[in-house]
């Protein structure tokens, strides 16, 4: 199939709505197939045989970078909570290992 602009932008929302729903398997999955897309797009006249205009391809690729920095501000997020479960674990994992070397036996 080949990659265009219209494509491209939705690859960039499905990636989105993955990212929202946490499903980070499938987003991940998408952007790498938009990024093989995009190589194609920009490496070709697929850029010039759209007929856009630079506005209309300065548009759409800010919609694109839009949708990686909210993707990149989820994933922020996620990496957060994950580290802060993480500290959790670790903390009663340590609790646990104290009780369990100063209980009476």
């Amino acid at each position: 199939m080949a990659a265009t602009l219209a494509h491209l932008l939705e690859l960039s929302h499905q990636a989105l709505s993955q990212a929202q729903n946490h499903d980070w398997q499938k987003a991940l999955d998408i952007q790498q197939q938009r990024n093989v897309l995009l190589r194609e797009f920009f490496g070709q006249d697929s850029v010039v045989s759209e007929a856009l205009s630079v506005q209309e391809l300065s548009d759409s690729i800010q919609k694109m970078l839009d949708c990686d920095a909210q993707i990149k501000q989820l994933v922020e997020e996620q990496r957060a909570i994950l580290s802060a479960d993480y500290q959790q674990f670790q903390k009663k994992r340590q609790n646990i290992g104290e009780y369990m070397n100063h209980r009476p036996m």
